[in-house]
């Protein structure tokens, strides 16, 4: 079942027009290019959550704040490790078919991180070229303005 407030506040972004992002950098390419539009959907979230592989814009926790673009790989009450070339969900290797055979490690890094209740764990799929959780933790879904949807034509990366 939906968060009452959760779903209120979505709405009322909704309402107050479609907000349209574009992406800054390469930490999401080559699936989300420099440049490209993405509309940000904050219904859906709030409808049913976040899930593993989801396209999410936050209010960034890095330095310059701003808005960032992350794909969700952990969800509240999981560990997520890095470790051995790979990112690792409860002792369980992450099949990660959108980085379509790039690196998902920045080579020999380690971490584990406890996602709590009320968290979410995001990375950029540009593992070389992200400032993600690996730097700053779980994120808590409070930070998370909705779900990334690529716009097409120009700008969209499409066109």
């Amino acid at each position: 079942m939906p968060d009452a407030r959760a779903l209120a506040r979505a709405l009322a972004r909704l309402a107050a027009g479609p907000v349209i992002a574009r992406v800054r950098g390469d930490s999401m390419s080559p699936g989300l290019r420099d440049g490209r539009l993405v509309w940000i959907d904050p219904v859906t979230p709030a409808l049913r959550g976040l899930r593993r592989g989801d396209l999410v814009v936050l209010t960034a926790l890095g330095a310059g704040g701003g808005l960032a673009v992350k794909r969700v790989v952990g969800l509240s009450g999981e560990r997520v490790s890095v470790s051995e070339g790979g990112v690792w969900i409860d002792g369980a290797e992450l099949v990660e078919p959108y980085l379509a055979g790039r690196p998902r490690t920045r080579g020999t890094e380690q971490g584990s991180w406890a996602v709590g209740a009320g968290e979410t764990f995001v990375l950029g799929d540009n593992r070389y070229r992200s400032d993600d959780g690996r730097s700053y933790g779980p994120v808590p879904v409070g930070r998370v303005r909705g779900i990334a949807r690529p716009l097409p034509g120009p700008g969209g990366g499409d066109g």
